[in-house]
């Protein structure tokens, strides 16, 4: 069964997402600030209201909360990729959830980081994903890729400067990273 898309009913999306995301927290300590970061992010996404169960992006985003709400969304994200699981299912929901909320036109280049408020969260949003690709699996490295491609091409993440130049990298490094493990694994 695949996940709900976020343009038919974004709360139901949210709160299966970070569902999956507490599931693959494992009981360990290590894990404990993340799952509780994603148990207050899975509690604002159920009690958020009607505005999310909206399927257009235009009027989700115009609620006043929404801002917030996403910065609360993306604490997890932040500390999934600061804690270094092992768990590569972490990195691809993470970066899928991601990847969903910019092509669907709900993560927008003006929304300001409430940790950085001299920032926009895009920037923070493309640190975390820059930082998913450290780990090495096809499926995140894909989904890193994936994600930084819809960030850019997006005309409403409005992404500049370094923001732009470390995605470009970041890609850049995949590709040559997968070339060279291509003819490691030709000339074995």
């Amino acid at each position: 069964m695949t996940s709900p898309s976020p343009s038919n009913n974004l709360q139901a999306y949210l709160t299966r997402i970070l569902t999956k995301l507490q599931d693959a927290t494992s009981k360990k300590d290590k894990h404990k600030q993340v799952r509780d970061s994603l148990r207050v992010a899975l509690d604002i996404v159920q009690d958020s209201g009607s505005f999310l169960s909206l399927s257009d992006p235009n009027q989700v985003t115009s609620y006043p909360e929404w801002d917030s709400l996403l910065n609360r969304l993306v604490a997890p994200f932040q500390l999934i990729t600061e804690r270094k699981t092992n768990s590569t299912k972490l990195f691809v929901y993470t970066t899928d959830c991601l990847f969903r909320l910019i092509s669907h036109g709900y993560l927008r280049g003006t929304v300001v980081d409430e940790t950085e408020p001299d920032s926009r969260l895009i920037n923070r949003v493309i640190s975390i994903v820059i930082k998913c690709a450290d780990v090495n699996d096809d499926a995140v490295q894909s989904q890193v890729v994936k994600t930084l491609v819809a960030a850019v091409e997006s005309p409403l993440c409005e992404i500049h400067r370094n923001t732009l130049l470390n995605a470009i990298k970041c890609c850049y490094q995949l590709q040559i990273t997968a070339k060279a493990q291509s003819k490691t694994h030709q000339e074995a």
